[in-house]
């Protein structure tokens, strides 16, 4: 490369004109490596922040465009108990859970006794059964079903909800009566 003294005049021979300045090509590349890295960095932090939200709220990398289950059915507003077994007074309930609710949202059986839960998560993310004060858990996975078994000692109005965090603050609550009216 020719360098041009203060006062000189520029080359006028082809040769000189035609060759181009040197090119730094380890200069050029780890300039851009930094820019690629934080490239990168900015790429992977991203995708660790959707992993975790994912995660966090319960839904799994295969779950990603799967079918969400059964549809609930149009605003039933209580439901009885389905079956009674006659030799061990079972009773049973059928409910349905979606983000973030429980159909319907009042249940009531005869008496006090076992009670089963059958239990279908028609949501998208995990959800369960509980009763207030009550030892027992029905639990589904997104578009699955499950069981649960309660020894419901006495009549009364039980509060029920779902203990995944975050769930019963989203107002998935619902109303359990024991015998007629609920009892004392």
């Amino acid at each position: 490369m020719t360098v041009l003294e203060p006062g000189a005049h520029p080359p006028t021979d082809l040769q000189t004109l035609a060759t181009p300045p040197l090119f730094n090509r380890e200069a050029a590349v780890s300039g851009m490596s930094g820019g690629v890295a934080a490239v990168l960095g900015v790429a992977g932090l991203v995708g660790a922040v959707i992993i975790g939200f994912a995660y966090g709220t319960g839904m799994r990398p295969n779950m990603l465009g799967s079918n969400p289950g059964p549809r609930m059915p149009a605003n039933p507003s209580q439901s009885t108990a389905r079956t009674t077994d006659s030799r061990t007074e079972t009773q049973r309930l059928d409910v349905t859970a979606r983000e973030f609710a429980f159909t319907p949202a009042k249940f009531s059986i005869e008496k006090p006794g076992s009670l089963v839960v059958n239990f279908t998560n028609a949501g998208v993310v995990e959800h369960d059964f509980t009763i207030t004060g009550v030892t027992g858990r029905a639990y589904a996975l997104p578009a699955s079903k499950g069981t649960g078994t309660f020894d419901l000692t006495k009549p009364g109005t039980y509060a029920v909800m779902c203990s995944i965090p975050g769930h019963k603050e989203a107002g998935m609550v619902a109303t359990l009566v024991v015998g007629e009216e609920g009892g004392t």
